[in-house]
């Protein structure tokens, strides 16, 4: 459930991370405009470590690191299948084997919580009769290198839902399995700060499945047309119009929001239902098996080396 994260590091030295073997730091300094000082550079598996040199203010230097977890599993490669607890604990040990890194030590400034799982329909169909979240419009968001992703902005997160499988497919790599992504991203961390959630070892004592009922209240906040369900009725021309909506103020927004929950509310199934079902489901499973037991395990050689490729 955990992917991305940015995190400041600390019970570990400056001088042991320059010169562990893993990271192979090359010896040259960048200036990062947005943390102010000079750093060393250093990555594995994907996860990248920035080594502040010792200053008055520093005199241990700091370090950040970031990257995602999942993909760090995989050997950088990608985080296309399940990463569930016992996957996350197989990267704490790692980290504490070859860093000396305990989540403890790992001061969360970003992390997203989100799960893959299998859609009940063509996942860029999904994506396109995804319209708002609240009265925040799901935007196409393209990141260079990475794909595209309906998102919706805040001040302090981000939703996003995307086709893990699209994604996959322009990166080379095919698994041939439909795979939706939703996900919070925590841009900044006053919510989980609240939450009481500083480290990653707080995010784990809070516990993976109490994001369950956050993810699913989420997703419930989406507006999504259901297609198969309205199409052949009076209300396909404007409710699956996003200008439509856009053009309706406050308060006739809310009346024909609520009148789109009561029409799929009313069918025995629907889409929306359904996906909000498969998030819980594979939120359950992620906190009780490993992901060998699941559709979506890619199996991948697992070595120290990265590929190159």
């Amino acid at each position: 459930m955990i992917d991305y994260i940015k995190a400041t590091i600390i019970g570990v030295s400056y001088a042991e991370l320059q010169t562990n073997q893993f990271l192979n730091c090359n010896g040259s300094y960048y200036l990062n405009r947005e943390e102010v000082g000079s750093y060393l550079f250093g990555s594995y598996k994907g996860l990248k470590f920035k080594l502040y040199l010792p200053t008055e203010a520093n005199p241990d230097g700091r370090i950040l690191m970031d990257g995602s977890l999942h993909k760090f599993y995989n050997n950088g490669k990608h985080n296309h299948n399940d990463f569930g607890i016992n996957q996350i604990q197989a990267v704490l040990e790692e980290l504490k084997e070859k860093f000396n890194i305990r989540p403890e030590n790992i001061i969360l400034r970003n992390v997203e919580i989100g799960v893959n799982f299998s859609p009940p329909d063509n996942p860029q169909k999904i994506l396109q009769y995804s319209l708002f979240h609240k009265k925040e419009m799901l935007k196409w968001h393209t990141v260079q290198n990475q794909g595209r992703y309906k998102v919706a902005s805040y001040q302090n997160h981000y939703i996003k839902l995307y086709d893990k499988q699209w994604h996959s497919e322009k990166k080379g790599l095919n698994y041939f399995i439909d795979t939706l992504r939703f996900e919070i991203k925590y841009s900044k961390m006053r919510a989980l700060n609240e939450m009481g959630i500083a480290t990653l070892q707080d995010l784990l004592d809070f516990g993976l499945i109490n994001f369950k009922p956050l993810l699913l209240k989420q997703w419930k906040n989406v507006l999504f047309y259901d297609y198969s369900i309205l199409d052949d009725t009076q209300y396909r021309q404007d409710y699956s119009n996003v200008n439509y909506w856009l053009e309706l103020n406050c308060s006739n927004f809310k009346y024909h929001r609520n009148k789109l929950k009561r029409l799929l509310n009313e069918a025995p199934i629907n889409i929306k239902k359904l996906i909000g079902d498969a998030i819980g489901k594979k939120c359950d499973m992620l906190v009780q098996q490993t992901v060998q037991n699941t559709p979506l395990y890619i199996p991948i050689k697992r070595t120290d080396e990265v590929d190159a490729a």
